[in-house]
């Protein structure tokens, strides 16, 4: 007969059930690759592969899956950070042309020069408010647009609430009655409550006796019948 050892762990996070996703025009951002490709080396060399048996038995046991999640995370970071300057990078670039294009209207009051001259800055301007505008569309979780919502306000109302519904910012603890805001204190608040709500209630001695005294005369069991009945045979309720 064979034995085998099974291990199970149980653990939640902060984030609701999702995938690993990141804006798709970064596979195409020199920038991105750039530091991505480094880091994917430095991550490799690190790992401390080898061939040799004796070596390979010092280094510690990981789990497929926590092999996984390491450079996942590094790509995750990553792709966040590059994310964040880019994004920044346009909202300065966009100001820039603005302040540009206004400067030149202040000083060119004829018309003809104030419809030839800031064009070129609309068109560029225009081409980087669309790349912030499917950053945020992207953010916001929506592949398309039903009726053409362009509205800053409204993406990002809508990246918040997105937000909201995945996240548990905090759990009231049922026994302490305290706010748990960390993931362990969480996972602790969870359990006892759940724990609770599907386990039987402490039977209260009064309450049987206020259902004792309800029931009338005529319809309880004398006592040396009860005796009786007790030793015959248990009593069953149907």
């Amino acid at each position: 007969m064979l034995y085998c050892e099974l291990a199970l762990s149980f653990f939640s996070d902060r984030q609701g059930p999702g995938l690993l996703r990141a804006n798709p025009r970064l596979a195409t951002n020199p920038y991105f690759t750039d530091s991505l490709s480094p880091a994917l080396d430095e991550f490799f060399v690190n790992l401390k592969l080898t061939d040799s048996i004796d070596l390979a038995a010092t280094v510690e046991h990981t789990t497929p899956q926590a092999n996984w999640d390491e450079p996942k995370a590094l790509v995750r970071n990553i792709a966040k950070q590059v994310g964040r300057d880019k994004s920044s990078a346009m909202v300065r670039q966009c100001k820039g042309l603005q302040r540009k294009r206004n400067r030149i209207c202040r000083q060119h009051q004829e018309s003809h020069t104030r419809l030839q001259l800031p064009r070129t800055f609309e068109s560029k301007i225009g081409s980087i408010q669309r790349d912030i505008l499917e950053n945020q569309r992207l953010r916001a979780g929506h592949h398309w647009r039903e009726h053409s919502e362009i509205s800053a306000g409204y993406l990002k109302r809508t990246i918040e609430t997105r937000a909201v519904k995945k996240s548990i910012p905090g759990l009231l603890h049922p026994t302490t009655n305290t706010l748990c805001t960390n993931p362990l204190a969480m996972q602790s608040a969870s359990s006892t409550f759940y724990g609770k709500l599907y386990s039987p209630d402490l039977v209260v001695p009064d309450s049987i006796n206020t259902l004792y005294d309800s029931i009338p005369p005529a319809e309880t069991i004398p006592i040396d019948e009860h005796i009786a009945l007790q030793v015959l045979s248990p009593l069953r309720i149907y």
